[in-house]
């Protein structure tokens, strides 16, 4: 019976589950929750980590069963999940769940890595049944930063070495492999360097910076020692990323001496032994010169030199040559030795007299050559008629003693045309008489000479012809002499270069009559080369030469007839300049042939036509030449005839000509400087005659001190001769020596003074001002020395007043800086340390005006920066409603009492360090600024440092209690009520040079155009460039910044731009006031077809002028543009605004300006749109002298 009851049982069940609908599978051995499904929709993922992401996990419940677990989502470390980690989840049978989740993930996240999202399912016991992966991928992204920290180094005076520093900032998501490669002049050296090259490599990691530094070292060798300049060459980056710069390193002296020109010296002289050491008799020579530059514009330059041994035992009266030469104000004057000028010239002693008067300019003389009884006199007037035209006329004669006698007419003319043509030209006819012969015979030429030019800005000729009859009387007598040359720019470093050299000339006898006037040579040749760059190093040049050689004046040769040759080439010319060393190579090939046109088939009295001589032949010419800094050398292989006699032995006795020629020099100072030795030599093998020629000169010079110089010099010669004949070697030798005492005396000119300046840079450690016994040097101060022309000038006039060089120093290790044989004047002396042994130390200014009247020793403080540091307390009401305040750029002072005042203004936390020198006492005091809202509890404190290097206070501020005022009558209706809400606006940047982002300390003000007030005004902090400023909001403000030696910068802020509270940043880079400096003005705007200006321009020129009066030694030039439909049908009017402008200034007083145009082919934007052509119809004004 029980079992017919378990059996009913088991039927009952059996029904029920075939009539009940099916969800899914079940096991009574089968877990439910590991049959619930899970994925993420998103299963691979590539992300970007500075944005978050979206994903949805999915999980679907496939049983019959209502479960209930927990979602745990796991994340990579760091990264944020916005929303629950974990979550309780009931899904009923079959119930799909879909749970969104977004990720953010952690900005310095690695890239190249893969990370995963986990989703974990949990049951109610805590135990994990299934996980679920979302896996995502971070791409990799290199991004490395590279910074010089100084690009112009200094070698430390003592060391001779300095730092080099690099700072690189790895802002990518991967760690990075590092490298340095730094490529070095032969001069200086870094530890572990191979080769003038240093490497270096190392890790990077990711969202890292690093500064590396490397100590280079200045070589112990003469070269370097002399270089001043150094230049090193520096690759750095990653193996995506590569970054190229240059960093130049001086190696400046402490001191230096000017060489005082000959012509500022009242007296030098000199005594020269010469001939020693040889067979003949030693000559002595003495001489002693010098000028004398007096006041008023007086000049006199004298000279006196023996002439070898006939000034001894012949007549010291004529065998010496000496002169005397006076200048004063329009009038010129020579006694003594002197070339008759003119065309027909006498070299010999006599008297000259120069008048110059604006545009007449004359000249007389008379002279007498002693040793060949020759006489001459001259007269030249010539005027300059314009500017593009000038006329000369002169009479010149000559009388021989009773040979002859010759006069010459002459006039000149001088001509421009068209701006780009230039010709010059002079022409005499002479008259020769000869006194010998009694029929009066007189002899009539032609000559003269001409010269012209032709200058574009793309090219140049120029082109000189000189020319004689043969019976002119002048130095061209019986020559036709040409040369020109021209060259004609491609751009881009390319062109083509030419040039031609001919002569013509009839042969003369020692009487300068032809001696036979059928006996003449003739020279020409022809070079084209076009020339163009292969790399940054390396150009070359190619082109046809040719050479015409042609004469009838040989041994054995029938005058009658004529020789010539021709000689054509390919001239290939390959130079190599390095940009790291001093180093030039060069190599040229000439190949080509000779070709003999004319010959005589007489030589010698015999027929020589059966002969048939060789009339074409190879000819070749390859050189190669290396120059550095103090050698040089040039090697040179002539294959073939060269000169007019190889061709004629060439041709007429077979000889073929080869040469080999070797030429080299060199040149070293040693011992401080004080010795100088040269040598150079030659060398050359003449390989077809077996002859070597061999010739070296040495000279070596002794500069001791005092303005003494010692030289001694020699010349060696060799020659060995391999006679074919008689089978014999011949050999000459010559030997040469001579040596020379030279004395510059220092007498100072009545009109200006050579004097010596040293300035001593010391640690003021007690702060008296004055350079105590214990008190150090500071080395490694640069110091530039520079002269006020412009003061100089207007104080002690334009004449002539001293040599000088603007010079940089560095100070050495007692802090002395040196400049010998330095003129009066006045001077600026700007300084700043570039040694890191400074500490704390400053000087009060970096500038030092001076007026040198006689040698002077300045010594210059560095006193102890004592620290007043502090920071600003604002103590707010619980009440307030003010916001927030900023308490950045508030100005703090301290005031010595002594008329000094260092001042300061605070970071954007209210905090503040002035530095100052060490003084017992300073009041030190706030500009408030909060006074409307807050009460400062003190104002000033008097800080006593007594012997404290830090002293610190603090300025509290605190908000004043508010107070509600109620009228007795208020109307509540609002008629007739108007409220105004006054808004403010914060303007804070900074400002720098354009050039070398250094700080300046410059005017920053606010201007309202409608009014032409200054809203407010600041300085800029000179050490950062920053600048704050607070002011009322307006409708048409401009913001002006100005500063001394630079262009000024102007910018409207726009009315939307401060119609509201803001906070505006501007960063302004001004451009210094230099030659080719450019400033464009940005307000003066036209419209289309219209140079007019406007009040807006008006007033932009105004604050240009302002800046031109305050530099009055520039000349700028105005330049015109247009746009690009202006450019089409008005391009004048680019002209014309030019000029508008320029009217502007010249009637305001401003006159050292020019104007041009460049119409519309400098746009600043590229793009036909209409604000692009606004922009670009503009005016800049640009520096071309300074």
């Amino acid at each position: 019976m029980k079992h017919n009851v378990n059996t009913v049982i088991l039927f009952f069940i059996l029904v029920c589950l075939k009539n009940a609908p099916t969800f899914g599978q079940f096991s009574f051995f089968e877990e439910p929750y590991n049959m619930l499904e899970s994925s993420f929709i998103k299963d691979k993922e590539e992300i970007d980590p500075q944005t978050s992401f979206f994903n949805v996990l999915k999980v679907v419940n496939p049983t019959d069963r209502r479960l209930r677990f927990e979602v745990s989502f796991g994340t990579p470390v760091g990264w944020v999940l916005m929303g629950e980690r974990t979550q309780s989840v009931v899904l009923a049978p079959g119930e799909t769940k879909l749970i969104p989740l977004r990720i953010s993930a952690n900005a310095y996240t690695m890239g190249d890595i893969g990370y995963t999202i986990v989703a974990s399912l949990k049951d109610n016991t805590g135990k994990v049944f299934k996980n679920s992966y979302s896996f995502i991928n971070v791409p990799k992204r290199s991004e490395i930063k590279y910074k010089l920290l100084e690009r112009n180094l200094y070698f430390d005076q003592y060391l001779k070495n300095t730092t080099l520093s690099m700072k690189f900032s790895n802002t990518g998501n991967v760690n990075e492999l590092i490298y340095v490669s730094i490529n070095l002049p032969q001069t200086v050296t870094i530890e572990g360097a191979q080769d003038n090259s240093f490497k270096d490599d190392f890790i990077l990691n990711s969202n890292k910076d690093t500064i590396v530094n490397y100590n280079v070292q200045l070589k112990n060798s003469i070269e370097a020692y002399e270089q001043q300049n150094h230049g090193l060459y520096v690759e750095a980056g990653s193996k995506d990323t590569l970054y190229k710069s240059t960093v130049w390193i001086k190696n400046l002296d402490s001191k230096y001496t000017l060489e005082i020109p000959e012509t500022d010296r009242i007296l030098v002289a000199e005594l020269a032994f010469l001939n020693l050491f040889s067979e003949g008799n030693p000559i002595y020579e003495g001489a002693f010169w010098g000028s004398i530059h007096g006041k008023n514009s007086l000049l006199v330059d004298y000279f006196f030199r023996t002439m070898g041994e006939q000034f001894y035992k012949k007549d010291p009266l004529i065998y010496n040559y000496s002169y005397i030469k006076t200048i004063h104000r329009n009038w010129g004057f020579r006694l003594g030795d002197l070339n008759q000028p003119g065309m027909l010239t006498v070299n010999g002693k006599g008297g000259q007299i120069d008048f110059n008067h604006r545009r007449i300019r004359a000249t007389a003389s008379a002279t007498k050559n002693f040793i060949s009884d020759i006489t001459g006199k001259a007269i030249i007037i010539k005027s300059k008629i314009n500017r593009r035209l000038s006329l000369s006329a002169g009479y010149s004669q000559t009388k021989n003693k009773n040979y002859s006698q010759s006069k010459m007419p002459s006039v000149g003319a001088g001509f421009t045309l068209f701006k780009h043509y230039s010709l010059k030209f002079d022409l005499g006819y002479s008259i020769t008489d000869n006194l010998i012969q009694n029929d009066n015979n007189q002899k009539k030429g032609f000559g003269g000479n001409a010269l012209l030019q032709i200058n574009y800005p793309r090219f140049r000729l120029n082109s000189r012809l000189m020319y004689g009859e043969p019976s002119f009387a002048g130095m061209q007598r019986g020559k036709m002499d040409w040369n020109s040359y021209f060259d004609l720019d491609l751009k881009n470093s390319r062109g083509i270069y030419g040039r031609h050299n001919g002569i013509n000339q009839v042969l003369l006898n020692f009487n300068n009559s032809p001696q036979n006037i059928d006996k003449s040579i003739s020279n020409h040749n022809v070079n084209i080369l076009y020339y163009a760059p292969l790399t940054s190093q390396v150009s070359y040049s190619v082109g046809p030469w040719y050479n015409y050689l042609g004469s009838n004046s040989f041994y054995l040769f029938n005058p009658e007839h004529w020789f010539a040759v021709h000689t054509s080439m390919i001239d290939i010319i390959i130079r190599y300049r390095s940009n790291r060393t001093p180093i030039n190579i060069g190599a040229e090939a000439r190949v080509g042939a000779s070709h003999i046109s004319k010959y005589s088939t007489e030589y010698g009295g015999f027929n020589i036509s059966n002969l048939n001589p060789e009339k074409t032949y190879l000819n070749m010419y390859i050189s190669l030449y290396t120059n550095l800094r103090n050698w040089n050398f040039n090697a040179a292989y002539y294959h073939g005839p060269y000169t007019m006699v190889e061709h004629y032995s060439k041709f007429y006795n077979y000889l073929n000509p080869k040469t080999v020629r070797l030429i080299g020099g060199y040149r070293v100072l040693f011992f401080e400087k004080i010795f100088e030795y040269s040598v150079r030599g030659t060398y050359s093998y003449i390989i077809h005659a077996k002859t070597n020629r061999l010739g070296v000169s040495n000279e070596l010079v002794a500069r001791p001190g005092g303005n003494w110089t010692l030289s001694l010099s020699n010349s060696i010669g060799h020659q060995s001769t391999f006679d074919k004949l008689t089978e014999n070697k011949y050999k000459y030798n010559n030997l040469y020596f001579e040596f020379r005492i030279r004395k510059e005396f220092g007498i100072n000119q009545p009109k200006f003074k050579y004097l010596n300046l040293d300035l001593i840079f010391f640690k003021d450690l007690n702060g008296n001002g004055v350079r105590d016994p214990n008190e150090p040097g500071v080395s490694n101060v640069l110091v530039s020395i520079d002269k006020d022309w412009e003061l100089t000038d207007s104080l002690l006039g334009k004449d002539r007043h001293g040599e000088f060089y603007t010079m940089e120093f560095l100070s050495d290790i007692d802090g002395h800086v040196r400049y010998k044989n330095i003129p009066d004047g006045y001077y600026t002396v700007n300084f700043t340390p570039v040694g890191k042994n400074i500490d704390s130390f400053v000087a009060e200014s970096s500038q030092l005006r001076l007026h040198l009247k006689n040698s002077d020793i300045i010594e210059i403080p560095f006193q102890e920066r004592n620290k007043i540091f502090g920071q600003i307390v604002m103590n707010r009401s619980k009440l307030s409603n003010l916001g927030t305040i900023d308490i950045s750029n508030i100005k703090v002072t301290a005031d010595d009492g002594k008329g000094k005042i260092y001042s300061t203004l605070t970071d954007k936390n209210g905090r503040f360090v002035i530095y100052v020198p060490n003084i017992e006492k300073y009041t030190v005091s706030i500009n408030n600024i909060f006074r409307e809202h807050f009460e400062l509890e003190q104002n000033t404190f008097d800080v006593q440092l007594n012997g404290y290097k830090q002293f610190e206070l603090s300025f509290i501020f605190t908000e004043k209690q508010r107070r509600i005022n109620f009228a007795q009558q208020i109307d509540f209706s609002g008629e007739g009520q108007q409220i105004q809400a006054v808004k403010r606006t914060n303007l804070a940047g900074t400002v720098k040079d354009e050039a070398t982002f250094a700080p300046i300390k410059a005017n920053v003000k606010i201007i309202d155009q409608g009014t032409g007030n200054t809203i407010t005004e600041t300085v800029t902090d000179g050490r950062s460039g920053n600048f704050y400023m607070s002011f009322v909001s307006g409708d048409n403000y401009h913001l002006d910044v100005t500063a001394e030696g630079y262009w000024f910068y102007s910018e409207g802020l726009m009315g939307e731009q401060i119609s509201t509270f803001l906070n505006l940043n501007r960063d302004v880079m001004l451009t210094a006031i230099t030659i080719g400096s450019k400033l464009t003005l940005h307000n003066v705007v036209f419209n289309r077809n219209e140079s007019g200006l406007n009040e807006e321009a008006r007033v932009e020129l105004s604050k240009l002028l302002d800046v031109l009066n305050a530099n009055p030694g520039i000349q700028i030039e105005i330049v015109g543009h247009c746009d690009d439909i202006e450019a089409i049908n008005n391009v004048g009017v680019a002209e014309s605004r030019a000029k508008e402008v320029m009217r502007f200034l010249v009637e305001n007083g401003y006159t050292n300006v020019t104007s041009r145009t460049m119409g519309g082919s400098d746009p600043v934007i590229n793009e036909a749109t209409e604000e692009a052509r606004r922009i670009n119809r503009r005016v800049d004004a640009i520096v071309i002298s300074k």
